[in-house]
Protein backbone atom coordinates (compact mmCIF):
# COMPACT_ATOMS: atom_id res chain seq x y z
CA UNK A 1 0.00 0.00 0.00
CA UNK A 2 1.32 3.85 -0.92
CA UNK A 3 2.03 5.92 2.26
CA UNK A 4 0.26 9.19 1.35
CA UNK A 5 1.61 12.61 2.02
CA UNK A 6 0.47 15.66 1.55
CA UNK A 7 2.88 19.10 0.93
CA UNK A 8 3.84 20.47 3.96
CA UNK A 9 3.26 24.46 2.13
CA UNK A 10 0.06 23.47 -0.42
CA UNK A 11 -1.92 21.39 1.82
CA UNK A 12 -4.38 20.30 -1.52
CA UNK A 13 -1.67 18.99 -2.73
CA UNK A 14 -0.81 15.37 -2.47
CA UNK A 15 1.84 12.31 -3.13
CA UNK A 16 1.67 8.77 -2.81
CA UNK A 17 5.00 6.94 -2.19
CA UNK A 18 4.34 3.71 -4.00
CA UNK A 19 6.97 1.63 -4.68
CA UNK A 20 4.92 -1.41 -6.46
CA UNK A 21 3.40 0.65 -8.64
CA UNK A 22 7.32 0.38 -10.38
CA UNK A 23 6.41 -3.29 -10.74
CA UNK A 24 3.22 -2.85 -12.72
CA UNK A 25 3.57 -4.56 -16.44
CA UNK A 26 3.62 -2.24 -19.29
CA UNK A 27 2.75 -2.00 -22.87
CA UNK A 28 2.98 1.12 -24.09
CA UNK A 29 6.42 3.20 -23.50
CA UNK A 30 6.79 6.72 -23.72
CA UNK A 31 8.83 7.87 -26.84
CA UNK A 32 10.93 10.81 -26.46
CA UNK A 33 10.83 13.11 -29.37
CA UNK A 34 13.51 15.67 -30.13
CA UNK A 35 12.76 18.51 -33.31
CA UNK A 36 15.52 18.54 -35.91
CA UNK A 37 17.96 21.40 -35.26
CA UNK A 38 17.35 24.51 -36.77
CA UNK A 39 19.85 25.21 -39.53
CA UNK A 40 20.54 28.49 -37.89
CA UNK A 41 20.50 28.78 -33.91
CA UNK A 42 19.01 32.18 -33.30
CA UNK A 43 20.56 31.80 -29.52
CA UNK A 44 23.84 31.40 -30.62
CA UNK A 45 26.43 34.10 -31.08
CA UNK A 46 26.99 35.70 -34.26
CA UNK A 47 22.98 35.09 -35.04
CA UNK A 48 22.39 37.95 -32.80
CA UNK A 49 20.63 39.89 -35.92
CA UNK A 50 17.51 37.06 -35.73
CA UNK A 51 16.25 38.14 -32.35
CA UNK A 52 14.66 41.37 -31.09
CA UNK A 53 17.10 43.66 -29.74
CA UNK A 54 18.80 42.91 -26.28
CA UNK A 55 17.31 44.20 -22.81
CA UNK A 56 20.62 43.43 -21.48
CA UNK A 57 23.94 42.33 -22.41
CA UNK A 58 26.46 41.39 -20.21
CA UNK A 59 30.17 40.77 -21.27
CA UNK A 60 33.94 41.47 -19.75
CA UNK A 61 34.74 44.99 -19.67
CA UNK A 62 38.03 46.47 -18.38
CA UNK A 63 36.82 47.19 -14.80
CA UNK A 64 34.63 43.74 -15.14
CA UNK A 65 31.60 42.90 -15.85
CA UNK A 66 29.51 45.45 -17.90
CA UNK A 67 25.88 45.14 -18.30
CA UNK A 68 24.59 46.98 -21.85
CA UNK A 69 21.72 47.15 -24.39
CA UNK A 70 21.44 46.69 -27.87
CA UNK A 71 20.41 50.25 -29.64
CA UNK A 72 17.91 50.06 -32.33
CA UNK A 73 19.82 48.23 -35.01
CA UNK A 74 22.83 47.70 -33.62
CA UNK A 75 24.12 44.23 -32.31
CA UNK A 76 26.53 43.70 -29.15
CA UNK A 77 29.10 41.10 -29.84
CA UNK A 78 31.09 39.00 -28.33
CA UNK A 79 28.60 38.62 -24.33
CA UNK A 80 28.67 36.17 -21.51
CA UNK A 81 24.68 36.41 -21.42
CA UNK A 82 22.07 37.94 -23.33
CA UNK A 83 18.66 38.64 -22.54
CA UNK A 84 15.88 39.53 -25.23
CA UNK A 85 12.01 40.23 -25.29
CA UNK A 86 10.52 36.72 -26.51
CA UNK A 87 9.39 36.87 -30.25
CA UNK A 88 6.70 34.54 -29.72
CA UNK A 89 5.30 36.36 -26.36
CA UNK A 90 3.00 34.90 -23.26
CA UNK A 91 2.59 38.23 -22.27
CA UNK A 92 2.90 41.67 -23.73
CA UNK A 93 3.11 45.44 -23.03
CA UNK A 94 -0.47 45.90 -24.52
CA UNK A 95 -2.19 42.60 -23.17
CA UNK A 96 -5.26 43.69 -23.02
CA UNK A 97 -5.88 41.52 -19.68
CA UNK A 98 -2.99 40.66 -18.74
CA UNK A 99 0.16 43.30 -19.13
CA UNK A 100 3.43 42.02 -18.98
CA UNK A 101 6.89 41.10 -20.23
CA UNK A 102 8.03 37.83 -21.18
CA UNK A 103 11.55 37.75 -22.09
CA UNK A 104 14.56 35.09 -22.97
CA UNK A 105 17.78 34.50 -21.07
CA UNK A 106 20.41 32.86 -23.34
CA UNK A 107 22.61 31.50 -21.00
CA UNK A 108 25.34 30.85 -22.68
CA UNK A 109 27.10 31.78 -26.49
CA UNK A 110 28.42 28.70 -27.76
CA UNK A 111 25.61 26.23 -28.32
CA UNK A 112 26.49 22.72 -26.56
CA UNK A 113 26.70 24.35 -23.25
CA UNK A 114 23.92 23.43 -20.41
CA UNK A 115 23.73 23.28 -17.32
CA UNK A 116 24.83 20.15 -16.99
CA UNK A 117 28.34 20.65 -18.44
CA UNK A 118 28.75 24.70 -17.64
CA UNK A 119 31.15 26.34 -15.14
CA UNK A 120 30.59 27.62 -11.62
CA UNK A 121 32.13 30.79 -12.95
CA UNK A 122 29.60 31.54 -15.94
CA UNK A 123 26.63 30.03 -13.73
CA UNK A 124 27.47 32.93 -11.58
CA UNK A 125 27.21 35.14 -14.44
CA UNK A 126 24.72 33.79 -15.99
CA UNK A 127 22.53 34.63 -12.36
CA UNK A 128 24.11 37.80 -11.92
CA UNK A 129 22.79 39.33 -14.86
CA UNK A 130 19.65 37.37 -14.50
CA UNK A 131 18.76 39.11 -10.77
CA UNK A 132 20.21 42.21 -12.53
CA UNK A 133 17.31 41.66 -15.32
CA UNK A 134 14.45 40.85 -12.38
CA UNK A 135 15.31 43.72 -10.94
CA UNK A 136 14.83 46.50 -13.62
CA UNK A 137 11.89 44.11 -14.03
CA UNK A 138 10.44 44.22 -10.78
CA UNK A 139 10.88 48.50 -10.91
CA UNK A 140 7.99 48.51 -13.84
CA UNK A 141 4.63 49.98 -12.18
CA UNK A 142 2.78 48.05 -13.65
CA UNK A 143 4.28 45.01 -12.84
CA UNK A 144 3.07 43.18 -9.64
CA UNK A 145 4.84 39.57 -10.11
CA UNK A 146 7.82 38.62 -11.62
CA UNK A 147 8.48 34.82 -12.38
CA UNK A 148 11.62 32.92 -13.46
CA UNK A 149 11.41 28.83 -14.85
CA UNK A 150 13.61 26.77 -16.84
CA UNK A 151 12.50 24.01 -19.81
CA UNK A 152 15.40 21.84 -20.19
CA UNK A 153 15.19 19.46 -23.32
CA UNK A 154 11.74 17.59 -25.01
CA UNK A 155 10.36 16.29 -21.80
CA UNK A 156 10.88 19.46 -20.34
CA UNK A 157 9.00 21.72 -23.10
CA UNK A 158 11.73 23.58 -24.90
CA UNK A 159 11.36 24.08 -28.32
CA UNK A 160 15.24 25.34 -28.81
CA UNK A 161 17.92 23.10 -27.43
CA UNK A 162 20.46 25.87 -26.72
CA UNK A 163 19.94 26.53 -22.74
CA UNK A 164 18.07 29.23 -21.97
CA UNK A 165 15.43 30.65 -19.17
CA UNK A 166 12.56 32.41 -19.61
CA UNK A 167 11.44 35.75 -17.41
CA UNK A 168 7.97 36.95 -17.40
CA UNK A 169 6.56 40.02 -15.09
CA UNK A 170 3.03 40.83 -15.30
CA UNK A 171 0.20 42.28 -13.85
CA UNK A 172 -1.34 39.12 -12.75
CA UNK A 173 0.33 36.49 -9.49
CA UNK A 174 0.34 33.40 -10.75
CA UNK A 175 -1.50 31.01 -8.89
CA UNK A 176 0.37 28.85 -7.78
CA UNK A 177 2.36 31.90 -5.79
CA UNK A 178 -0.97 32.69 -4.31
CA UNK A 179 -1.74 29.28 -3.22
CA UNK A 180 1.58 29.23 -1.66
CA UNK A 181 0.93 32.48 0.03
CA UNK A 182 -2.28 31.67 0.98
CA UNK A 183 -0.90 28.68 2.97
CA UNK A 184 2.04 30.52 4.44
CA UNK A 185 -0.58 33.34 5.66
CA UNK A 186 -2.51 30.71 7.15
CA UNK A 187 0.62 29.10 9.24
CA UNK A 188 1.89 32.26 10.00
CA UNK A 189 -1.56 33.77 11.90
CA UNK A 190 -1.33 29.96 13.85
CA UNK A 191 2.35 29.61 14.64
CA UNK A 192 3.55 33.25 14.23
CA UNK A 193 6.46 31.69 11.57
CA UNK A 194 7.53 31.88 8.05
CA UNK A 195 6.37 27.80 7.25
CA UNK A 196 9.54 28.00 4.88
CA UNK A 197 11.57 28.80 7.90
CA UNK A 198 9.63 26.02 9.48
CA UNK A 199 10.96 23.59 6.70
CA UNK A 200 14.34 24.98 6.97
CA UNK A 201 14.60 23.83 10.62
CA UNK A 202 13.46 20.55 9.83
CA UNK A 203 15.49 19.58 6.89
CA UNK A 204 18.85 20.55 7.85
CA UNK A 205 18.60 17.50 10.07
CA UNK A 206 16.49 15.03 7.99
CA UNK A 207 17.25 12.37 5.31
CA UNK A 208 15.88 14.22 2.49
CA UNK A 209 18.72 16.57 2.69
CA UNK A 210 21.01 16.38 -0.56
CA UNK A 211 23.17 19.78 0.35
CA UNK A 212 24.00 22.77 2.30
CA UNK A 213 26.41 25.21 1.77
CA UNK A 214 26.82 28.80 3.88
CA UNK A 215 23.61 30.38 2.63
CA UNK A 216 21.59 27.67 0.79
CA UNK A 217 20.15 24.14 0.95
CA UNK A 218 19.09 21.29 -1.22
CA UNK A 219 16.51 18.94 -0.33
CA UNK A 220 13.93 16.58 -2.03
CA UNK A 221 10.72 17.65 -1.55
CA UNK A 222 8.53 15.68 1.59
CA UNK A 223 5.81 15.06 -1.06
CA UNK A 224 7.20 15.18 -4.71
CA UNK A 225 5.25 15.33 -8.05
CA UNK A 226 7.99 13.27 -9.19
CA UNK A 227 11.05 11.08 -7.61
CA UNK A 228 14.29 13.38 -7.18
CA UNK A 229 12.22 16.63 -7.22
CA UNK A 230 14.55 19.24 -5.01
CA UNK A 231 13.91 22.41 -3.57
CA UNK A 232 17.14 24.70 -3.26
CA UNK A 233 16.28 27.45 -0.14
CA UNK A 234 17.49 30.37 0.82
CA UNK A 235 18.53 29.29 5.07
CA UNK A 236 17.88 33.49 5.46
CA UNK A 237 14.55 34.85 5.60
CA UNK A 238 13.49 37.03 2.37
CA UNK A 239 10.81 37.02 -0.03
CA UNK A 240 12.97 37.94 -2.88
CA UNK A 241 16.10 37.29 -4.59
CA UNK A 242 16.49 41.32 -5.45
CA UNK A 243 19.46 42.30 -3.13
CA UNK A 244 21.06 38.78 -2.26
CA UNK A 245 24.71 39.58 -1.93
CA UNK A 246 27.69 38.42 -4.48
CA UNK A 247 28.84 35.86 -1.82
CA UNK A 248 25.27 34.47 -1.58
CA UNK A 249 24.89 34.80 -5.44
CA UNK A 250 27.79 32.54 -5.59
CA UNK A 251 26.53 30.25 -2.78
CA UNK A 252 23.18 30.12 -5.10
CA UNK A 253 25.49 29.10 -7.73
CA UNK A 254 27.39 26.47 -6.00
CA UNK A 255 23.93 24.83 -4.88
CA UNK A 256 22.55 24.42 -7.95
CA UNK A 257 25.33 23.32 -9.88
CA UNK A 258 25.69 20.92 -7.62
CA UNK A 259 22.62 19.34 -8.35
CA UNK A 260 23.09 19.70 -11.64
CA UNK A 261 25.96 17.36 -11.41
CA UNK A 262 24.22 14.85 -9.28
CA UNK A 263 21.23 14.52 -11.45
CA UNK A 264 23.96 13.99 -14.55
CA UNK A 265 25.23 11.58 -12.51
CA UNK A 266 22.16 9.80 -10.89
CA UNK A 267 20.16 10.48 -13.96
CA UNK A 268 21.85 11.37 -17.04
CA UNK A 269 21.12 14.08 -19.08
CA UNK A 270 17.54 14.37 -17.71
CA UNK A 271 15.19 16.80 -19.31
CA UNK A 272 13.89 18.94 -16.35
CA UNK A 273 12.12 22.39 -15.41
CA UNK A 274 12.84 24.81 -12.89
CA UNK A 275 10.91 27.58 -11.37
CA UNK A 276 11.99 30.80 -8.91
CA UNK A 277 9.16 31.39 -6.92
CA UNK A 278 8.93 35.29 -4.86
CA UNK A 279 6.75 37.42 -3.36
CA UNK A 280 4.81 39.81 -5.10
CA UNK A 281 5.56 43.50 -5.23
CA UNK A 282 2.92 44.31 -1.67
CA UNK A 283 5.13 43.95 1.30
CA UNK A 284 2.53 42.72 3.59
CA UNK A 285 3.77 39.17 2.46
CA UNK A 286 6.95 39.88 3.72
CA UNK A 287 6.61 38.55 6.83
CA UNK A 288 5.77 35.01 6.02
CA UNK A 289 6.82 34.33 2.65
CA UNK A 290 10.15 32.55 1.28
CA UNK A 291 11.72 33.52 -2.24
CA UNK A 292 13.00 29.86 -3.44
CA UNK A 293 13.72 27.42 -6.61
CA UNK A 294 11.85 24.23 -7.38
CA UNK A 295 13.66 21.56 -9.70
CA UNK A 296 11.13 18.82 -11.26
CA UNK A 297 12.46 16.18 -13.47
CA UNK A 298 10.90 14.50 -15.87
CA UNK A 299 11.78 11.34 -14.59
CA UNK A 300 7.89 9.83 -15.55
CA UNK A 301 4.45 10.99 -17.67
CA UNK A 302 1.83 12.09 -15.30
CA UNK A 303 -1.60 10.12 -16.08
CA UNK A 304 -4.98 11.37 -14.99
CA UNK A 305 -4.71 11.16 -11.46
CA UNK A 306 -1.76 14.03 -11.02
CA UNK A 307 -3.48 16.27 -13.77
CA UNK A 308 -6.90 15.87 -12.78
CA UNK A 309 -6.44 15.25 -8.98
CA UNK A 310 -3.40 16.77 -7.92
CA UNK A 311 -2.21 13.43 -6.29
CA UNK A 312 1.44 12.62 -7.82
CA UNK A 313 2.50 8.86 -7.66
CA UNK A 314 5.95 8.63 -7.54
CA UNK A 315 7.93 5.16 -7.01
CA UNK A 316 10.91 6.50 -5.39
CA UNK A 317 10.83 7.84 -1.85
CA UNK A 318 12.41 11.53 -1.71
CA UNK A 319 14.16 9.68 1.24
CA UNK A 320 15.81 7.30 -1.10
CA UNK A 321 16.02 9.95 -3.73
CA UNK A 322 18.27 11.99 -1.58
CA UNK A 323 20.31 8.81 -0.44
CA UNK A 324 21.43 8.47 -4.06
CA UNK A 325 21.92 11.90 -5.26
CA UNK A 326 24.01 12.74 -1.98
CA UNK A 327 25.90 9.24 -3.15
CA UNK A 328 26.47 10.92 -6.53
CA UNK A 329 27.60 14.45 -5.52
CA UNK A 330 30.77 11.62 -3.85
CA UNK A 331 31.78 11.63 -7.33
CA UNK A 332 31.02 15.13 -8.42
CA UNK A 333 33.85 17.91 -9.20
CA UNK A 334 32.80 21.60 -10.56
CA UNK A 335 34.48 22.77 -12.80
CA UNK A 336 35.94 27.02 -11.34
Amino acid sequence: MGRVRRDPIVLNRMSVISHVRALRPKELTVVKHESPSLPKCPFCQGNEDVTPPATLVVKYGDSGLSFLKDDGDYRIRDWLVRIFPNKYPIFSKDGFNGYGHHEVVVEHPQHDVNPYNMTLGHLIVVLTATLHRIKELHNDPAVKHVYLFKNFGGGGGASITHSHTQLTATSIVLPSVYEEIRYSKLFNSKFRSCPYCELIRKEVRSPRLVYANKHFIVVTSYAPRNSHEVWILPLNHSPRPLDISKEEVTSLADALLKLMRAYNKCLGNIDFNLWLHMSPKADEYNEFYHWHIEVLPATVLWGGLEKGGNVYVVTTSPEDSARELRDCLKWVTVPN
